[in-house]
């Protein structure tokens, strides 16, 4: 019987808020990214910029949906693939 990988919580919480601070940061700035899935979240293991730490973070990617929330007159409706 094969079992599946497990995961630290600790590594989850900070895979988890490296997503949140790049929404957050990219909301604040007004836009929506429009795409986030599995796929579109990349594993760094160079660090974040400006930052000594020495752990693998989460960077977002795939802009191709990327909106303006200000000059974009599209609703904005949760949608899935």
């Amino acid at each position: 019987m094969i079992r599946p990988a497990v995961m630290e919580e600790e590594r989850i919480q900070a895979y988890l808020l490296d997503i949140v601070s790049g929404m957050t940061y990219m909301h604040r700035l007004g836009f929506v990214h429009g795409d986030i899935k599995l796929e579109n979240l990349l594993l760094s293991t160079s660090g974040r910029a400006g930052l000594r730490e020495e752990r693998e973070h989460i960077l977002i990617a795939d802009f191709g949906q990327c909106r303006d929330m200000q000059s974009d007159s599209r609703n904005f409706n949760v949608r899935g693939n």
